[in-house]
């Protein structure tokens, strides 16, 4: 091969290689015509074009290579992703080789950077950006479906399905109305504004309508809602020629509750149900419900490699915390002994045979002579791929070995010399995997960084906040605390949006992004960086045991359902990895799908509302009561949770036993979008004159909790701001009652008296304003929901709010409400013990568990204690609540 000639600007390419105008855009080999015989033989060799690699042929590359390549930018293309980083270890034929692929294919690429970080940014022009108003969904297998009456669709997170399906409908059935449910009331309003967007609607033919927010009208034919709006429209569900429930395998409570009404109004009104879900257990489906139509939308997701604890253990050689070598483990049991060790990083082999195959990956390779592409630079006028390195000849070489592309195959070197079993039994018999092994995961944390590039994140599944925070600080120890090198970010639900937001920023290049989550990030996020899963395959769950009448919390192995889910989120914008940290063993026994919410939830609400809406009219044990209702469900309710839900409401006054239907307070507290109890109290609220205080406590108490999860830096200052709101009242109820109405306040003189603007009240008080704000608008909500059953307004004065302010006359109405929720503790005793003498202690994150509370002590004298909800978690009950011993010392007059 000649020279390197001198950059010519006028005519074609330069002599010997040298660069010059554009030349011959199609061919570059037809200006070389000093190649050597080597090249013309290449040459040849006639290699099969696909679509889009006309421009590239001429670049003498692997058949695999051409066919990974064509993949992965065809798949691009056709996704919604608007632009792609390619590794940064190409070669420098497969650099010109995907340059010229790119164009044919409609793209547009560009190198970016320096050696050896150089990378190719690949992105779409407006003509080759997806429509995804007319992106192919296989029409002429969805038309014959809806000729049942039910028809199911399956499809992964991200195909389409929740935008796609209805806006078909829309346009096969022009005189259609259709209903939408959602889940969660984001999800609706999200969903109604990307499908108007896409549907170019200025008609109002798309509208959603929720909790708090409707702007449906005349003209809405796609109405997107949450199951509780659907349900209050049960009654008039045949106005809909089609209703769609979404998300169907999320088993949300009140998603099952309509299945069971809907499967039978559908018997009787010429409406089409359709049920669409992610991971759809299609055979349960089609036994409740009979003949069906099935769909099913392929994902534009990317191939994700799964591998598991045994893979884990091979390949890091881990180290359990008290010392024990796994390695050294298996010797003394006979099964290796190594006598042969790498001089470049020093892992031990049986045999001579292992330890070639094992330089085949470890020992370093000299890297191309990049002469051998000197004839393959580009040309410097196509701005849009530019490679020229302005500070000197580009090196490119093969990816280093054992490093992982991002494209080829993710490769794991396990020890042949021992099985799976033995690995797992041996690393059983010294941990407990039903904890979370935060030393393995930081031993997989290296592995990855060995194996890998910077640009790859990292996203870990752990079950709690304390998991989190355990991890974090285990990073911080263990040589991750560099923030230069990386980035530890973490996602829960608990933590201010500003923080959570930060989990779809890319770091900076060089810099890792590494982030610990709960299951939040398995469906409700999408994190387009994320190249590696590291599964704990645990989250904590919360359950109802009926026979104990409490709710239950606990670190459960989560469904496989869920753990593919996780699982994808490795392959939604590039190929990815994950691994489960569970042996495959476990794995293959994992419980298929979650189990339905009907299972996991006190049942008080539900029966309130099957009365209400006459949908048990019949006496309890009759065969239209209510036990026979939920019996039709596709899970059936434990009997006894049903029992103790009918009983609650007897207690309460809900229900008259003898005449079996609502009473008149039943009426009206099935009208309150709160917990039934906290429903009560608001009435004696309204009769005791505290109105306003009791409808702002009831509806904080019954959504997401205000307060942020802090640093484990910041814990005392929490605490602190946590007290100064509780203004000592010993009550969980007043602080929040106090960081509502404060917050409300802040808000409408645009000031506090110390703490400034409503933003720096809550960031003073580690406060989320997002959910202070849900609970203003829920306020008035119920307000309208108070009016509408013929009850006065909380918002308007009057004789209703005369004793605003009385904290005692509150803590009288919150026993009301929530009895008979009472504690008690005896006199220099710790705990407290229930009506049924269940001994309880105070959720760490009361107000009364805080150091400079009394109720933190031992007491000197008897307590009682109203609370909302006992929580049986791994050692002991655990409640929130007030102390009432205190309010009711001194008689009080109204």
């Amino acid at each position: 091969m000649s020279g390197r000639g001198g950059r010519g600007r006028g005519g074609g390419r330069g002599g010997g290689g040298g660069r010059g105008g554009r030349g011959n855009n199609n061919n570059y080999n037809n200006n070389n015509s000093n190649n050597s015989s080597n090249n013309s033989s290449r040459n040849n060799t006639p290699t099969p074009k696909q679509n889009g690699e006309a421009g590239a042929a001429s670049f003498v590359i692997s058949e695999s290579s051409k066919i990974r390549f064509t993949t992965l930018l065809t798949q691009f293309r056709d996704s919604p992703t608007p632009d792609m980083k390619m590794p940064v270890d190409l070669t420098n034929t497969e650099r010109k080789y995907i340059h010229e692929l790119a164009r044919g294919l409609g793209l547009k690429s560009k190198s970016e950077g320096k050696a050896p970080d150089r990378f190719i940014k690949v992105w779409k022009t407006e003509q080759t950006k997806p429509n995804r108003d007319v992106q192919t969904i296989p029409t002429y297998s969805l038309s014959p479906s809806f000729k049942f009456t039910l028809t199911l669709i399956t499809g992964s997170t991200g195909c389409g399905k929740s935008t796609q399906i209805p806006k078909y409908l829309y346009r096969a059935f022009p005189k259609c109305n259709m209903i939408v449910t959602q889940p969660r009331r984001i999800s609706a309003t999200s969903l109604s504004a990307r499908v108007k967007e896409e549907m170019n609607d200025n008609l109002g033919v798309v509208g959603h309508s929720v909790r708090l927010s409707n702007n449906c009208g005349k003209n809405t034919r796609i109405k997107f809602v949450t199951p509780a709006i659907l349900i209050q429209q049960l009654n008039n569900v045949g106005e809909y020629t089609h209703v769609i429930v979404d998300e169907v395998h999320e088993r949300e409570c009140y998603t099952d509750f309509l299945l069971i009404a809907l499967r039978d109004l559908i018997e009787n009104c010429n409406v089409k149900l359709i049920l669409m879900s992610a991971t759809l257990n299609v055979e349960v489906m089609r036994q409740y419900f009979g003949g069906c139509g099935e769909v099913h939308m392929e994902g534009r997701t990317f191939p994700v490699q799964s591998f598991f604890l045994e893979d884990v253990l091979s390949a890091t050689k881990y180290v359990s915390n008290d010392g024990g070598d796994i390695d050294k483990e298996l010797e003394k049991k006979g099964f290796k002994e190594e006598k042969f060790r790498c001089e470049f990083c020093s892992r031990g082999f049986v045999g001579v045979e292992e330890l070639g195959a094992h330089y085949g990956v470890c020992k370093p390779v000299k890297a191309t002579d990049s002469s051998d592409f000197e004839e393959y630079e580009e040309y410097e006028e196509y701005e849009e791929y530019e490679d020229y390195d302005e500070d000197g000849d580009e090196e490119d070489g093969d990816a280093p070995p054992g490093v992982w592309d991002g494209v080829s195959e993710f490769t794991v070197v396990k020890d042949t010399t021992v099985t799976d079993d033995d690995l797992v039994s041996t690393y059983q018999a010294r941990f407990n995997d039903d904890d979370v092994d935060y030393d393995l995961i930081l031993a997989l944390l290296g592995y990855i960084m060995t194996v890998s590039t910077s640009e790859d994140a990292i996203l870990i599944f752990l079950p709690g906040w304390y998991d989190i925070c355990k991890l974090g600080n285990e990073l911080e120890s263990g040589g991750f605390s560099d923030p230069r090198k990386y980035k530890v970010l973490q996602l829960h639900s608990g933590i201010p949006s500003n923080e959570q937001r930060e989990v779809f920023r890319r770091p900076p290049k060089g810099c890792r992004k590494i982030i610990l989550s709960t299951n939040i990030a398995e469906t409700s996020v999408t994190i387009d960086d994320i190249s590696f899963v590291i599964d704990s395959v645990k989250a904590k769950e919360k359950g109802y045991d009926p026979h104990l009448g409490t709710a239950t919390l606990a670190t459960q192995w989560i469904s496989e359902a869920s753990a593919m889910q996780r699982r994808g989120r490795a392959g939604r914008c590039k190929a990815g990895v994950c691994f489960h940290l569970v042996s495959k063993r476990r794995f293959k026994v994992l419980r298929g799908f979650l189990e339905s919410e009907l299972l996991r939830t006190p049942l008080e609400s539900l029966c309130l509302l099957i009365k209400r809406l006459n949908l048990a009219p019949g006496p309890y044990e009759g065969f239209d009561g209510i036990p026979a209702f939920l019996a039709k469900a596709i899970d059936q309710p434990h009997e006894k949770a049903i029992a103790n839900a009918v009983e609650r409401l007897i207690e309460i006054g809900a229900c008259d036993d003898e005449k079996n239907e609502l009473t008149g307070l039943g009426w009206k507290l099935g009208g309150m979008s709160v917990d039934v109890r906290y429903g009560k109290a608001t009435i004696w609220g309204l009769i005791l004159g505290v109105s306003h205080s009791t409808t702002l406590i009831a509806v904080t108490s019954s959504t997401k909790d205000p307060f942020n999860l802090p640093r484990p830096h910041q814990k005392n200052a929490a605490e602190a701001a946590k007290l100064v709101l509780a203004g000592g009242s010993q009550s969980d109820q007043i602080c929040l009652l106090n960081a509502a109405s404060k917050y409300s306040n802040s808000k409408r003189t645009g000031r506090s008296n110390t703490t400034g603007n409503s933003h720096r009240f809550c960031s003073d008080h580690f406060l989320s304003p997002n959910a202070l704000q849900t609970v203003i608008d829920t306020v008035h909500t119920m307000s309208r929901e108070l009016t509408s059953v013929h009850l006065p307004s909380p918002l308007k004065e009057g004789h209703h709010t005369r004793n605003e302010g009385r904290e005692d006359l509150i803590a009288a109405c919150m026993c009301a409400g929530l009895y008979p929720n009472i504690l008690r503790r005896e006199a220099g005793e710790a705990n407290y013990s229930t009506a049924l003498n269940r001994k309880c202690r105070i959720h760490a994150s009361s107000v009364n568990a805080l150091g400079g509370c009394p109720l933190s002590r031992k007491s000197q004298t008897g307590e009682w204690l109203v609370f909302h909800e006992c929580i049986k978690g791994p050692n002991s009950f655990q409640v929130r609540g007030e102390n009432i011993r205190r309010r009711f010392r001194n008689s009080f007059h109204i």
